[in-house]
């Protein structure tokens, strides 16, 4: 078996639904991450503040990712679309992310 291995074929690259759950990730989170460290720098705040900022942040665009991948996959099993195996775990992943951000920022008082 050359370039597929038990039907998958290894050189395809992801579909562009599970990209695009990654971009939904790093935007929401730079953004959400960005805009809060910068209200909190420019109102004097503390490196803890910014931090739990950042963890905020971070939680907020891994769980928009993993809402948008785990719910177009959702969407397109309904429609008898084809769901690649990448977007469920992509979807998992950034769940998982934003669980570990939580418990981060929980855990530095945040």
């Amino acid at each position: 078996m050359s370039s597929t291995d038990h039907g998958v074929d290894r050189d395809r690259p992801l579909d562009p639904k599970t990209r695009r759950t990654w971009l939904v990730a790093a935007t929401g989170g730079g953004a959400a991450g960005g805009l809060l460290i910068a209200l909190i720098v420019f109102s004097g705040g503390s490196g803890r503040a910014g931090l739990a900022g950042l963890l905020a942040g971070l939680a907020f665009g891994a769980a928009a990712g993993a809402a948008y991948g785990v719910g177009s996959a959702a969407l397109d099993t309904v429609r008898g679309r084809p769901v690649g195996n990448s977007r469920l775990w992509s979807g998992g992943a950034l769940f998982g992310l934003a669980f570990v951000c939580t418990i981060m920022l929980a855990g530095i008082g945040g």
